[in-house]
């Protein structure tokens, strides 16, 4: 410290951040407390050269940046440990002084304690931390997220014969799990699950999405899953499928823009139709692409005469050719004479009035 002093005073903010960024990373017994300080100031002395222009400080802001970001998560990680006598039983007295006292690489905090562990939210934010992208981590991140659901969502329904539908979406999930799913006897019927899945989704999701790393964070496939949650617990408790849009309401919770959110339920029903998919599965997305589009306008009408990102986002999709999508979308429903049907073309008249204000 007294060092990394010395040369800052002096100017020489490349071999202060040499010296202090050793220390972090050293053999002695620190604490990842001032380890994490060190690593602070070693990127406090290369920012400083960076903004002076040298490329090289760019590079090295990168690298200890990176070693901030996994060490914050590897802090995270030991704070849990040490308030669970079940996990701390997990680790041996090695892996416990690992874990608190040194500096831990990316792939064994991944592999050694966050998997271990079981902490399955805490792998895909160190696969977050990481940044770049490696396609043959896309099977793992579906892997987790899948393993996040389940986690969450019901083992069974509480009668499997009437409720066919059900039973076989959470088999399907819980198969593509990482970990055998529990019965904990709870059925899918009573929909206790809802708010506790629609809370981790958004707690995590606000973490992995918007920071550079939006892969850790699958939309279609998340977005996809949760409707199809929503879709068969409708249909099941007899509710109106268009009283309560919650993953809708997840996504933009999450921060996810409008735009994107459209164009995963465009995904989503284009996926229905070459997969040749029921007709309530497509008017399902169908529907919707209708809400959102309907609660994007209402955004956007709010605040009209300031800043309004909704608005701004509207009027380039608009520019984009949404009114022609639209049409699409309403050609879809031509000839069905069902109330779904008769709904979602009254929502997509509604959507058509409201895009004809701007």
């Amino acid at each position: 410290e007294v060092l990394w002093r010395y040369f800052t005073m002096h100017g020489d903010h490349m071999e202060a951040g040499r010296l202090i960024i050793q220390a972090a990373l050293s053999t002695e017994p620190l604490s990842i407390e001032k380890r994490s300080s060190y690593l602070s100031r070693a990127l406090g002395s290369y920012s400083t050269l960076e903004h002076n222009g040298s490329i090289a400080a760019h590079q090295l802001v990168e690298e200890v940046q990176n070693y901030v970001d996994v060490l914050n998560v590897q802090s995270r990680i030991n704070a849990v440990v040490e308030s669970n006598v079940n996990l701390r039983g997990l680790l041996d007295a090695a892996g416990l002084e690992q874990l608190s006292k040194t500096v831990v690489s990316a792939d064994d905090l991944l592999n050694d304690f966050a998997a271990k562990l079981q902490m399955w939210d805490f792998c895909l934010i160190i696969i977050h931390c990481c940044r770049k992208r490696d396609v043959e981590f896309d099977g793992t991140i579906q892997k987790l997220w899948y393993t996040i659901m389940s986690e969450i969502l019901p083992s069974r329904v509480e009668d499997p014969s009437a409720n066919q539908i059900a039973a076989k979406l959470l088999q399907r999930i819980h198969d593509q799990s990482i970990v055998e799913k529990q019965d904990r006897g709870v059925t899918f019927e009573t929909g206790a699950w809802i708010t506790s899945l629609k809370t981790a989704v958004i707690t995590l999701g606000s973490e992995l999405y918007g920071s550079g790393a939006d892969h850790t964070f699958p939309v279609t496939l998340v977005l996809g899953e949760l409707e199809s949650l929503r879709r068969v617990f409708a249909t099941i408790s007899c509710s109106d499928i268009f009283r309560n849009p919650w993953p809708l309401q997840a996504f933009l919770d999450i921060g996810c823009p409008y735009i994107v959110i459209v164009q995963a339920y465009d995904s989503l029903l284009s996926m229905a139709e070459s997969e040749g998919a029921e007709v309530s599965e497509r008017f399902h997305f169908l529907g919707c692409i209708g809400e959102s589009l309907k609660k994007w306008i209402k955004d956007a009408n709010t605040w009209a005469e300031t800043e309004n990102k909704q608005r701004n986002q509207l009027l380039r999709a608009i520019a984009g050719g949404l009114r022609n999508n639209i049409a699409d979308y309403r050609s879809k429903i031509d000839g069905n004479e069902s109330e779904l049907g008769k709904r979602i073309e009254l929502l997509f008249t509604e959507v058509s009035e409201g895009l004809s204000r701007f």
